[in-house]
């Protein structure tokens, strides 16, 4: 069973909370290594799906990604979302003593590099542009880009998405 979390909640009371023991959270952490190696993307949702992740559908996720090996439990991906090679995810910073859940929604496109903070929601439909740091949460159908990442557009009309019929 998962702890409920807020939005934000402190680093310390989350793992007070955490039903995860030491154990397996080494092997979240041998996992994570893995799958640096790890060719097909099919085999590296999976993997993730084994760390405790929690994956809607069928995401394509990139090379070399670092998904926060230590909460995965945080990280809720859906159908549809592309996250391109390299991304970084962060659900906690102990600097700030923070832990806090991140989604990317239903066919969001997140660009090569960039790095998605602990508490960010990237909407439906919206595309965060490569190399870019996302601070706040990302509007449905929104076009991001920078560091901090900022409002862009809209993304307008019918655009064709990859993977569309999957």
């Amino acid at each position: 069973m998962r702890p409920r979390i807020k939005k934000c909640m402190s680093y310390q009371e989350y793992i007070k909370a955490r039903p995860v023991g030491p154990l397996r959270n080494s092997i979240h952490k041998i996992i994570s290594l893995l799958l640096h190696f790890v060719l097909f993307w099919r085999i590296r949702v999976l993997l993730y799906r084994l760390m405790g992740m929690r994956i809607i559908g069928l995401p394509y996720i990139g090379r070399e990604c670092f998904l926060d090996p230590e909460f995965p439990e945080l990280i809720t991906i859906e159908d549809g979302a592309t996250i391109s090679s390299r991304v970084i995810i962060a659900t906690h910073d102990s600097s700030r003593d923070l832990v806090a859940p991140v989604t990317i929604k239903t066919k969001a496109f997140v660009g090569t590099g960039a790095i998605i903070l602990p508490g960010v929601t990237v909407g439906e439909k919206s595309v965060v542009g490569a190399g870019s740091v996302v601070t706040r949460d990302v509007g449905p159908g929104d076009v991001v880009a920078g560091n901090p990442a900022r409002f862009v557009k809209k993304v307008e009309g019918r655009v064709k998405w990859y993977r569309e019929g999957v």
